[in-house]
């Protein structure tokens, strides 16, 4: 309103418009410089409005469009925050996203709703005509497949386009082998009789690869490992690793004999909470590191017999400290992991046993990777069965006769009493079982129907079960 109290209208180069809501509310709106284009505008709103007021579009619907009409890179950035936002390594999200972002590329997938499984399954046949291992078509296909999960939980896709594509069996890229103890012991001394190596000296060297068998922890879970986390004056020293280290995302506590423990408590004594129990060489390196101690340890083994040409032939011929032996077996670092698990089953731990040390998420696993191993143990497992079997020591029978003869061959005395003992699983307690018998009609031989426990103790409750089940 001017001075003088008069009205001033000034003109705007954009029009105006007002629309009816779904809820029948009046809402201005401003337009574009172009009446039509500002009609068209206004139109749309109140078509809009109209559907949501007869239900014929929902909420829902929008976000499936507005999705839709976003660049796929956003999603894919987007994807990647929420990996890390979840707990994943940088690393695996990057990683995960850029397999996700080539397949896109080379598919030409520019919004979401572009993605399909004969797209996938194409890019995935590209792949194996360029002789790329089912390892690598496999990690491909787990990153857009989780991508398009989270696509349809975050309400941006409507289903999962590629709920239907089937990943390729993902097998190793190297078959490792475990160290045997004898090539263990040369290792040990090669390290020990080389200086550094890689920023590690030779003790320290020896110290990490006795380390990485008896917790069979991976190379990136001993490289997280802080001074703090090692536990080492206690009756079963051991080592605790954060779930943010390890490869489930679980916290670990893995144990060591006493003689490492105390090897470690000195080697960490001069060094700060915080510090690194171990200067691990790059992750490059490690193999080298491993490689350089077992050319080492073989030569020495060599040498050793350089006067017995027959014996030092023998031992060229042999697979013993070759980092990849006549079957293509390696010894790398991850091996000294393996050898963890392969001792323990050939110590006769118990399957569930081995899990539960490597960690694996199922015992398919560890069967799979240690089963060979545990074959071997059937035939004394079937020894162990004998402590539960009973020794007859004494047979006394007693009849009209009082003879104390045995029982006849034709089985028919009856109403006599049968006294033995069993040994106990601890060998501490032996239980004498009475067991009474009777004659069966129709059938010549004895039967025992009750059995009375004198003493307690687990053979006797065995045996008496089985009374109980054959009566």
């Amino acid at each position: 309103m001017a001075d003088d109290g008069h009205h001033i209208v000034i003109e705007s180069k954009k029009w105006y418009f007002t629309y009816s809501t779904a809820s029948g509310e009046r809402k201005p709106m401003t337009g574009t410089e172009d009446y039509d284009a500002t009609k068209r505008i206004a139109s749309k709103l109140e078509t809009e409005a109209s559907e949501y007021f007869h239900g014929t579009r929902t909420a829902r619907q929008d976000r499936f469009r507005n999705a839709a009409a976003k660049p796929l890179k956003t999603h894919i950035a987007e994807f990647e925050r929420k990996m890390i936002a979840e707990g994943r390594t940088e690393r695996h999200a990057t990683s995960t996203s850029t397999m996700v972002s080539s397949i896109a590329e080379l598919e030409g997938f520019h919004q979401i709703d572009q993605i399909t499984a004969d797209h996938v399954t194409h890019f995935a046949e590209s792949l194996r005509r360029e002789k790329r291992s089912p390892r690598t078509i496999h990690k491909y296909l787990t990153a857009i497949k989780s991508f398009t999960r989270w696509l349809v939980a975050e309400g941006k896709l409507i289903g999962d386009p590629l709920a239907g594509v089937k990943k390729p069996s993902p097998q190793r890229q190297r078959e490792r082998r475990m160290l045997l103890p004898d090539e263990f012991h040369w290792l040990q001394e090669a390290a020990r009789g080389h200086g550094l190596r890689y920023g590690l000296s030779g003790e320290e060297r020896a110290m990490l690869y006795d380390f990485a068998i008896q917790t069979g922890l991976r190379a990136g879970e001993i490289r997280s490992l802080r001074c703090s986390q090692l536990y080492l004056h206690g009756e079963a020293p051991y080592v605790r690793v954060s779930a943010g280290a390890t490869k489930n995302r679980q916290a670990a506590q893995q144990y060591l004999l006493r003689g490492l423990a105390q090897q470690l408590a000195e080697y960490i004594k001069t060094k700060l909470p915080s510090a690194s129990v171990f200067d691990m060489p790059r992750e490059r390196e490690l193999p080298a590191m491993l490689r350089e101690d077992l050319e080492a340890a073989r030569a020495a083994w060599l040498t050793e017999v350089t006067g017995d040409p027959d014996e030092y032939r023998r031992r060229e011929q042999s697979d013993l400290l070759l980092v990849t032996n006549h079957t293509g077996q390696v010894l790398d670092f991850h091996a000294l992991r393996h050898t963890c698990g392969a001792w323990a089953a050939s110590a006769g731990a118990h399957p569930k046993e081995v899990q539960t040390l490597m960690r694996h998420c199922s015992i398919t696993l560890t069967m799979d990777t240690y089963g060979h191993l545990f074959l071997g143990q059937a035939a004394t497992i079937v020894q162990r069965f004998a402590i539960y079997q009973p020794r007859v020591q004494e047979l006394q029978m007693t009849g009209t006769d009082d003879s104390g003869s045995k029982w006849a061959a034709n089985g028919q005395r009856a109403n006599g009493t049968l006294q033995h003992t069993t040994a106990n699983v601890d060998a501490a307690v032996q239980s004498p079982i009475r067991v009474e018998t009777r004659r069966m009609q129709g059938i010549g031989t004895p039967r025992r129907t009750t059995a009375q426990q004198i003493k307690s103790g687990p053979v006797a409750e065995l045996a008496d079960a089985a009374d109980l089940k054959s009566a």
